[in-house]
């Protein structure tokens, strides 16, 4: 069950990734590729907590999210800076 449900955010976030791609032959889109991109990780990131048993939180913070998986694996750590300025850019333009 709970892989199940694993599968279906990295799905979710595989088609996130996909709408990046197609956008990214276009021109203009840089803040809508961002956006994609913001989601795809989230769902990512959301997919291997749960798995690791982390009750699902509604949050859209990547800082947020990244530090939760360093709980379960220190090399997180790496991408907390990319979490905080993709996080940024996403609220901002939201």
């Amino acid at each position: 069950m709970k892989e199940q449900v694993v599968n279906e955010w990295v799905q979710r976030g595989n088609r996130d990734i996909d709408v990046a791609k197609i956008l990214l032959a276009k021109q203009n889109y840089f803040e809508i590729i961002l956006f994609h991109i913001h989601q795809a990780v989230e769902k990512y990131l959301k997919g291997f907590l749960i798995l690791k048993g982390w009750s699902l939180k509604k949050i859209h913070d990547l800082e947020l999210l990244f530090t939760e998986a360093i709980n379960f694996n220190k090399k997180f750590q790496k991408y907390l800076d990319f979490g905080r300025k993709l996080t940024a850019f996403y609220y901002e333009e939201r």
